[in-house]
Parts: structure tokens; C-alpha cells; sequence
């Protein structure tokens, strides 16, 4: 943490020498946008803080105190960003910001314990069945926690399934639909990329479930289940881990 500290208000100092220069196009509005955008649950605090902050000292301190609740993984971000956009003003202080990376990048952002719990029983037991070459269990149990991720999201914001609940290319629509309704509320938008991103890896999993339903006997079953590889059992697992990871900020 002590490490964490020392970082963020490296980040904050040439924020703030950034804000002052008549130079340099760039003011502290940038660093709260990306607080919006990767952490949306600090709004309400944020938008308090700048209205009661009095002067720069203040400021910092109350927005240190922000950056310090926000994820790891989502801190690394934001640190990234600003020393990418300010490399070319403070070069000597941006350098480490830049390459600034965490041994556990990979893990999702997810802000609630249970769920965090849920998530890495399903991706450590699909790791496992990996491992021991049961690739069309790996499958199923990332199929799964795909499909319970997005349904716990929709619940989380009481988002209507105007279709069949159970349908998880219906609810990965719903899902990047309010990111998008969110993004744009604040004044950012959200890749066409990441909605295509969204579409074909949950369509490409969901394709593989009905495939398998088709399959009336046990015989049949048995015979298109061991057709799973392990490169797809990895490109699933790696894909919904993406996902997730994206649209946890929020959650």
C-alpha cells in the first residue's frame, strides 16, 4: 500500500503541474474521467469532493483517498493513461507510469466478494479440467459462469429480458446496451469492437450448447463432446475472463 501511495501522488503532483501550465491542454477534468470511466461507482463521492475541495491540497487528498479504494487492476489503468498522456510534457516523471503493470493484472475487477469467490471456483475448476484433459468440462463450466455473470448483472440493475431470460446472447446485448446508456451519459462511448467483441464470443459458446442439444442419445452426446479441444477450451476460458474483467467496472 505504502508503495501504492507513493505512486498515486507521484500522479496527482504532475496532474496538478499539468492543470497549472498555460502550455499544456490538459486539466485535472481528465483524471476525473477516468475515475468515472473505470470506477462509475465513485461518481456521487467524486463530484462531492470537487465541489467541496477549497484548494489543491485538499483536492489531491480526497482524490488520493478515491484512487486508493478503486481496484488494483483498474488503478493501473488510469496510472497507465496518465503517464501516456503526459509523457511528452514531464518525460522524467512519466517513465515509470507508462510501464507500470501488477503481477495479477489478469483477475477481473470485481467489487463484490461473493461473486469474486464464484468467479474463481469456475475459472480454477476449468483451469483443472484443462489440465487434466477434460476439455469439454472446461467448456461447460466457463459456459457457465458466463451465463450467471450476465445474469447476475442484469438482476443487479433490474434489466428486463424482453426475450427468454435463459437466452445469453439476448443478455450480452442487454449488458454492453447499458455500459453503452451509462458511457454515453458522461460523455464517453463505448467501441463498436467491444460490442462485436461481446456478440461473437458469447454467440461462438452458446452455438457449441446447442450444438450438443441436438444430440438426442448418450452415444451421440459422448462422441461431439470429445471433439473439444484444448486450444477452445483456452480460447473460451480466455475470452469470458475478458468479459468479465471488462464489464465488472460495472457491476
Amino acid at each position: 500500500m505504502l508503495q501504492w501511495i507513493a505512486i498515486l501522488r507521484n500522479v496527482l503532483f504532475i496532474c496538478a503541474k499539468a492543470d497549472e501550465s498555460e502550455h499544456i491542454k490538459y486539466s485535472w477534468k481528465k483524471l476525473y474521467g477516468l475515475i468515472r470511466y473505470y470506477a462509475p461507482e465513485k461518481q456521487l463521492i467524486l463530484s462531492k469532493v470537487i465541489e467541496e475541495s477549497n484548494d489543491n491540497v485538499s483536492l489531491e487528498e480526497a482524490l488520493l483517498e478515491i484512487l486508493l479504494e478503486i481496484p488494483e487492476n483498474e488503478r493501473i489503468h488510469i496510472v497507465n493513461h496518465i503517464g501516456e498522456d503526459l509523457k511528452k510534457y514531464f518525460p522524467e516523471e512519466c517513465v515509470d507510469l507508462c510501464s507500470f503493470e501488477n503481477f495479477n493484472s489478469n483477475m477481473p475487477a470485481i467489487r463484490y466478494q461473493k461473486n469474486l469467490k464464484k468467479l474463481n471456483r469456475y475459472l480454477s475448476l476449468a483451469d483443472r479440467a484443462i489440465v487434466k484433459g477434460k476439455y469439454y468440462l472446461a467448456y461447460k463450466l466457463t459456459y457457465r459462469c458466463l451465463k450467471e455473470y450476465y445474469k447476475e448483472f442484469l438482476n443487479k440493475h433490474h434489466i428486463q429480458l424482453n426475450s427468454n431470460p435463459e437466452d445469453i446472447n439476448h443478455a450480452s446485448i442487454s449488458v454492453y446496451h447499458y455500459i453503452l446508456k451509462y458511457l454515453n451519459k458522461y460523455g464517453n462511448s463505448a467501441p463498436t469492437k467491444h460490442f462485436l467483441y461481446f456478440s461473437m464470443v458469447t454467440h461462438n459458446l452458446k452455438e457449441e450448447e446447442t450444438e450438443l442439444s441436438k444430440n438426442k442419445t448418450k452415444e451421440d452426446q459422448k462422441a461431439y463432446e470429445s471433439k473439444f479441444d484444448r486450444l477452445y477450451a483456452e480460447y473460451a476460458k480466455d475470452n469470458v475472463q475478458k468479459i468479465i474483467k471488462y464489464i465488472s467496472k460495472y457491476f
